[in-house]
């Protein structure tokens, strides 16, 4: 659709956001943001994909674009009805959601250095707790009385109301941020040059493949055909 960056900014501060905060919710680029409603007056210019993600994430806050009709175009807040209660069964299908399709990305969209070993999400009673190979928890969302807490947190500053309901692009930022505070703390296994190639590590160590050099043995040992002392 056709919006001007005064419609954009407009929508995003009915909506509540930030520029930073939009930008994670479209999963853009704060850049991108500021570019966009630079365009003041005019219409904003980028890919297409681009701008609708962003125009759906406001949307998904509420926001209502309104076309030119005589007297210009605006953007006004939908009228919020009450949420439907939040349920652990609700919780648990969007996190099932979210690690067979996006989970594995995250974990390639980190920047060096990698974690070795794969993410995994655990159920527990009322939340679920991130792994990086034997080391863990590394991150934890919890669904409580009082709402979703995270760890690490995810609110900056922002209450969310109990009712409010998960998303994808929250359990992306969750994830991410769970990963980097890992890799700070030492506590995944690393993997200090990213085009090392493919192997398996335990605890930041290559394990040794079959084609592996045979360490050389002392002078006067016998060695028999398999590199191994007679």
């Amino acid at each position: 659709m056709a919006i001007s960056g005064n419609q954009l900014k407009a929508a995003r501060a009915l909506a509540g956001f930030d520029q930073k905060v939009l930008a994670e919710h479209a999963e853009v680029g704060i850049n991108t943001i500021r570019n966009l409603e630079a365009a003041g007056a005019a219409n904003v210019r980028g890919r297409t994909e681009t701008v609708d993600a962003i125009v759906a994430a406001l949307k998904s806050a509420g926001v209502i674009f309104v076309d030119e009709n005589g007297e210009g175009p605006g953007v006004r807040l939908r009228k919020r009805l009450p949420d439907p209660p939040y349920t652990l069964e609700n919780f648990f299908a969007e996190v099932d959601g979210f690690e067979r399709s996006r989970l594995a990305e995250v974990q390639r969209s980190l920047p060096p250095p990698k974690l070795a070993t794969g993410l995994q999400i655990k159920r527990r009673g009322n939340g679920i707790d991130l792994f990086v190979g034997i080391n863990g928890p590394i991150g934890q969302v919890t669904l409580s009385d009082n709402g979703l807490t995270f760890d690490p947190d995810l609110s900056e500053g922002r209450d969310r109301t109990p009712s409010q309901w998960l998303t994808g692009n929250e359990l992306a930022r969750w994830a991410r941020q769970a990963c980097e505070r890992a890799v700070k703390s030492g506590r995944g296994n690393i993997v200090e040059e990213a085009d090392e190639g493919p192997g398996v590590w335990l605890n930041a160590e290559p394990a040794i493949s079959d084609e592996a050099a045979v360490p050389e043995m002392p002078e006067g040992v016998a060695k028999d055909y398999d590199g191994s002392a007679m």
